[in-house]
């Protein structure tokens, strides 16, 4: 009900049975011309019928025995046991399951977003950097060793003979 002549506290009163007789005209002659209020109103009304309806249970003859010694028996319960109840009845298998699933899902997608190479070493890393200039200077050395007769000396990379 958005009907902006009618007030929704005022339609509980008047299903309830509240309301002035002045009040209740007019709110009788708004139902009979607005369709959706008139609709709530009937809603309204059942949910009075079903109250008026309702009988509640009879209350037996030592409820208020049960009651008190209820009472007395919480009240004599050391804080220790009470924070300990608690503490369970606030603990849920369902809250623990539901967290352990979302981790899960969580790890699941990290995992399939991962790549899926491994690294290995990296090849430029593990060679030393050359520089240019360098390689031409010791170019030109040898060059003006060998202009002068001086012999280079050759580095061999083979192992030395052991003994025959």
């Amino acid at each position: 009900m958005n009907c902006p002549g009618m007030n929704h506290d005022l339609l509980v009163e008047w299903a309830a049975g509240r309301l002035s007789p002045a009040e209740k005209a007019i709110i009788e002659r708004h139902l009979g011309e607005c369709a959706p209020c008139r609709e709530a109103a009937e809603a309204q009304r059942a949910v009075w019928n079903a109250l008026d309806q309702w009988q509640p249970a009879p209350v037996s003859d030592n409820f208020d025995q049960r009651l008190y010694a209820r009472i007395a028996a919480a009240e004599a319960e050391s804080a220790w046991d009470r924070f300990w109840r608690g503490l369970a009845q606030a603990f849920s298998w369902k809250i623990a399951f539901s967290l352990a699933g979302a981790c899960a899902v969580l790890l699941a997608i990290m995992l399939l977003r991962a790549p899926l190479t491994i690294p290995g070493p990296s090849t430029v890393s593990a060679q030393k950097a050359i520089d240019i200039d360098q390689v031409e200077s010791a170019l030109d050395d040898v060059d003006m060793l060998e202009q002068l007769g001086t012999a280079v000396p050759v580095q061999s990379h083979q192992k030395p003979d052991s003994g025959s």
